[in-house]
């Protein structure tokens, strides 16, 4: 989810929800305790302290959730009224958000010590056992503490004291009567950029916008309906208290009036997560991951890589890597000592719901090497042609030590040469993706890094490449050099693109491999490329989509033999 200053707002709300509903416990479980066991002593100084202070931490938070309800929706209003207007941007961004929640903050707090501060903890007439309490020696006496506020109204009000209970109503009825307001002026807005979309969408896409639109209505009318309902009464008794201070009886009416209405203001807060949860799909996505402990990473925040790998360490131990091996599933066979650790089992890795080939890291050794092949990739479309995610096993296996990358990819041949069920020896590619602004190096701005303008040409290594043609001819593996071009699919190219491709020096076209190699390069990690010609001149199958189904024995001695004569 994108965070902007209402989502910001959201999570203030959220943060005063929790701790006026924790408040409100404490302070119920208190008087639940004293008042339903006569033979329990009375709380202790350092306990009333506490419950004093937590009364006016729970009228703080209070006091701010409303503050903060009343600015999500002006925010709202003023984002989707000047949507198209660059000078209203900042009112969108996060820190727009922070500065007035910290405003707001600051406004409530000197308004909470001002009220709370006046008053302290006496002591009053020592607590006796009653009779019939036993297990309490003779003369048994616990002090008793009570908060000089207790009597403040019934004895006589202070001005001061009343001035500030029309403060306080005040600043619930205000924001009380803007709230349906600013309701109808943002559900107004919304209608009309829910229409200006409708004009610019079509079928599926329409009726997707609409369905936003009225979620977001939704969520703002039911947030208004549950708003008034705990807050206005709530303002309109502090009112009454700061001006009717006799007779006596109404005095205990109105203070037991905003005990009960106090209630719904905790009902208000659960309310807002019911709404949330209900209406907004958002917000269901994120309390789904939340209780399966379901994190999401971001591939360029490189603490979330070193969270990936401290994972992995934490079930395989500290055994490191020294090469990765890419579209190879079947070689996991010829791996010695090996461990398997599936993706779902480490932490913070993504997941595939398209794939149905193994998902798992396989670490073991080939020839005394340390060898990780990685089984299954994460398909660019189905993460959004989220490149920098989809190569994020590259950057994880980097991390855990490995220096070289041997990768390969089904292909199909399209400069006439190469025959179904070669294999090329990938010299150089054309990275159609990343020639359109797909790099995977994008927002990668962590000095840890290092610079993303990174040099490619050099992407798949000389040496390597020479050490692989000589152990072909040894092995009788007919290689052919030629370069590779990735597309970014999921569609297969037409005859006229294959055409086009050709023309600009393509030997073979596949979807997968470019972005994996542009990392690796990025990392420092040395490159082996192989393109499986799975069909030629664009005659595709089924088959084209899965180099690993293609590897036989001998393509695997091969790689085997590649791997024995490797320098680390």
């Amino acid at each position: 989810m994108t965070m902007n200053s209402v989502n910001v707002i959201m999570i203030g709300i959220a943060i005063c929800d929790l701790l006026n509903m924790s408040f409100n416990v404490y302070d119920t479980t208190i008087v639940l305790l004293e008042t339903g066991d006569k033979c329990r002593p009375p709380a202790s100084y350092t306990t009333k302290l506490f419950g004093f202070w937590s009364s006016a931490f729970e009228d703080h938070t209070r006091r701010l959730s409303s503050l903060f309800g009343v600015m999500m929706a002006l925010t709202r209003c003023l984002i989707i009224k000047n949507a198209l207007n660059p000078k209203f941007e900042f009112f969108a961004k996060p820190f727009y958000a922070l500065l007035s929640m910290f405003i707001a903050f600051v406004l409530s707090t000197i308004m909470t010590l001002l009220f709370w501060s006046r008053y302290e903890l006496v002591e009053v007439k020592a607590w006796t056992p009653p009779v019939n309490c036993i297990g309490f020696p003779p003369g048994y006496t616990v002090p008793r503490y009570k908060s000089s506020m207790d009597d403040a109204w019934l004895l006589k009000p202070m001005l001061s004291l009343q001035i500030f209970s029309v403060i306080d109503g005040l600043i619930k009825i205000i924001p009380t009567l803007m709230f349906p307001i600013l309701t109808v002026i943002l559900v107004r807005e919304l209608k009309k950029a829910a229409d200006s979309r409708k004009k610019a969408s079509v079928g599926s896409e329409k009726h997707e916008e609409n369905s936003k639109s009225h979620q977001a209505t939704k969520l703002v009318i039911l947030m208004t309906i549950t708003y008034m309902a705990a807050e206005g009464p709530l303002g309109i008794i502090y009112v009454v208290q700061g001006f009717v201070t006799q007779p006596p009886g109404i005095v205990e009416m109105t203070m037991d009036l905003i005990d009960i209405f106090g209630v719904f203001v905790s009902i208000n807060a659960i309310m807002h997560c019911v709404i949330y949860l209900t209406v907004s799909s958002q917000y269901q996505k994120s309390a789904k991951k939340s209780a399966t402990m379901e994190g999401k990473i971001d591939p360029r925040n490189y603490d979330d890589l070193l969270k990936i790998v401290s994972s992995i360490k934490s079930q395989i131990g500290e055994q490191l890597v020294d090469i990765m091996i890419i579209g190879f599933d079947s070689l996991t066979d010829l791996i010695q000592n090996a461990i398997t650790l599936p993706y779902s089992q480490i932490k913070g890795f993504p997941k595939s719901k398209i794939n149905d080939n193994p998902e798992s890291l396989v670490f073991g050794e080939i020839d005394g090497k340390n060898v990780v092949c990685v089984q299954g990739r994460f398909d660019k479309n189905e993460y959004n042609m989220d490149l920098g995610l989809c190569a994020l096993p590259v950057r994880v296996m980097q991390l855990l030590g490995a220096k070289i990358m041997i990768v390969s990819n089904a292909a199909v041949g399209i400069n006439g040469k190469l025959k179904k069920g070669g294999l090329m020896l990938i010299k150089d590619h054309i990275f159609v993706p990343g020639l359109a602004g797909w790099s995977p190096l994008n927002g990668c701005g962590d000095e840890r890094y290092g610079s993303p303008f990174v040099p490619v040409h050099d992407a798949y290594n000389r040496g390597l490449r020479k050490l692989a043609i000589k152990v072909g001819r040894k092995c009788n593996i007919n290689l052919s050099e030629g370069f590779f071009t990735m597309t970014g699919g999921p569609q297969l190219e037409t005859s006229a693109e294959l055409r086009l491709l050709r023309k600009f020096g393509a030997d073979a076209v596949g979807t997968s491999t470019c972005h994996e190699v542009t990392v690796a390069r990025h990392c420092g990690v040395k490159v082996l490329g192989f393109a499986w010609i799975t069909n030629a001149v664009g005659a595709y199958s089924d088959d084209a989509l899965d180099a690993s189904k293609q590897f036989g024995p001998q393509e695997l001695e091969f790689l085997v033999e590649i791997i024995k004569d490797i320098q680390i």
